[in-house]
């Protein structure tokens, strides 16, 4: 059996759209002759840029070498996903939470909270490369989130009532970046002393 599990962006709030682990029994493609098999599947790669696109790759290799062209591509290309476009009905669901936590918290409190998750991700100074990669990850989903909250609500308030929260927000959006260049920076060293 493999897993993979998901977080909530909010504590106990998504319960609605499903379980947060997800397990799956390994497979191993046989062909009838036994000319071959494909072993299981790697894990997927990080996210990288080709063209305009978001891309992940993984890979499996065959147990005789070229036996297994016929069983399909030992490469596997996927647009890279975020929780928050796994799906167009579930992202709407999504956006309707947030708009309605927002309503009754206030966007206020709602940036504040976000202020602290950022915060209590980048204390931890690991220099560990695969760690850095998930927090940079992270912080990518936070800006994201707190751009899709900018223009959340502008469809919620008046545009004086919250002029003042949107320049926070923007201070947040900067601060985001820059734990991002603090993060590319310990990347860059990583990459060019391995």
């Amino acid at each position: 059996m493999k897993a993979r599990n998901r977080t909530c962006s909010t504590e106990d709030q998504c319960r609605h759209l499903g379980e947060n682990v997800q397990h799956e029994e390994c497979k191993r493609i046989v062909d009838d002759d036994d000319d071959g098999f494909y072993h299981p599947w790697t894990e997927w790669s990080a996210c990288f840029t080709i063209g305009n696109k978001e891309m992940k790759a993984r890979n499996r290799t065959c147990s005789t070498e070229d036996q297994c062209r016929h069983l399909g591509e030992n490469v596997q290309h996927e647009k890279c996903k975020r929780i928050a476009d796994d799906d167009d009905d579930e992202t709407e669901e999504k956006l309707k939470l947030k708009r309605l936590q927002m309503r009754r918290q206030g966007y206020r409190a709602f940036v504040i909270r976000l202020v602290k998750e950022i915060d209590e991700i980048c204390e931890a100074e690991s220099h560990d490369y695969e760690r850095i990669q998930v927090i940079d990850q992270h912080l990518q989903d936070k800006l994201k989130l707190l751009n899709e909250l900018n223009e959340s609500i502008l469809l919620l308030c008046d545009v004086e009532e919250i002029t003042h929260e949107i320049e926070e927000s923007e201070e947040i959006n900067d601060r985001i970046l820059s734990k991002r260049k603090k993060i590319e920076t310990i990347l860059k060293k990583w990459r060019q002393s391995s």
